[in-house]
């Protein structure tokens, strides 16, 4: 199934890019706000992974966040959140993912 997470991103100056990745591999990366990528379980073996998002600013200033999820059984998923938060098919789509280096906040 398709989840969509949500980064929401703050800086003092204008963001240049979000790039959204799953276990270190670029899945997607867009400059204009919503920050959003569309997680789609199926392409993704059962068991551990992580969702991790990159906020640079235009000034060359990045911040990352990461999230870990779980394929429990396709395309069901769940997990447990950096922020301590625990995750459901039905709550990844709450994530705020950018926390790092004062450039981003977390909301979830």
């Amino acid at each position: 199934g398709t989840i969509p997470a949500k980064a929401s991103v703050s800086a003092d100056v204008q963001i240049a890019n979000v790039t959204w990745k799953i276990d270190g591999q670029q899945v997607d990366s867009t400059n204009t706000a919503p920050y959003t990528y569309n997680l789609n379980t199926d392409n993704y073996a059962m068991g551990s992974h992580t969702l991790t998002a990159v906020a640079t600013d235009i000034a060359g200033n990045s911040g990352t966040a990461t999230n870990d999820f779980v394929v429990a059984q396709a395309p069901s998923v769940s997990g447990k959140g950096s922020g301590g938060g625990s995750l459901s098919l039905f709550s990844l789509a709450a994530l705020g993912l950018l926390s790092a280096l004062g450039l981003v906040r977390k909301q979830w």
